[in-house]
């Protein structure tokens, strides 16, 4: 599963508390947007948190928090008639295969 290393103290690291997160990409030139949801889950090993640390200029030991990733949902929009009156949105969907919401 993926990882990622937060700063324990920003408001990232207390939104991925409550153990859900969605993430999206900006939208392009022609409004499209990619995104995934799921559930994260904070990793308690202090050894790993010192290792990745110390292979993160801006982080220092003990102010990092590492966090698992679990994707549930996938999700894809793009834009049919983009600029004319018929403007809409079509969206893809994946969910997961294990379970997810």
């Amino acid at each position: 599963m993926p990882l990622g290393f937060i700063i324990a103290s920003s408001p990232t690291a207390r939104d991925l508390e409550k153990r859900t997160y969605t993430i999206h990409t900006p939208p392009t030139e022609k409004d499209e947007e990619f995104w995934v949801s799921g559930h994260a889950r904070r990793v308690e090993q202090s050894s790993t948190d010192d290792q990745l640390a110390a292979v993160m200029t801006w982080a220092r030991p003990g102010h990092g928090a590492l966090f698992e990733f679990e994707l549930d949902v996938a999700g894809w929009t793009t834009w049919l008639d983009f600029n004319t009156p018929n403007h809409r949105p079509r969206h893809h969907r994946w969910r997961s295969r294990l379970g997810g919401a």
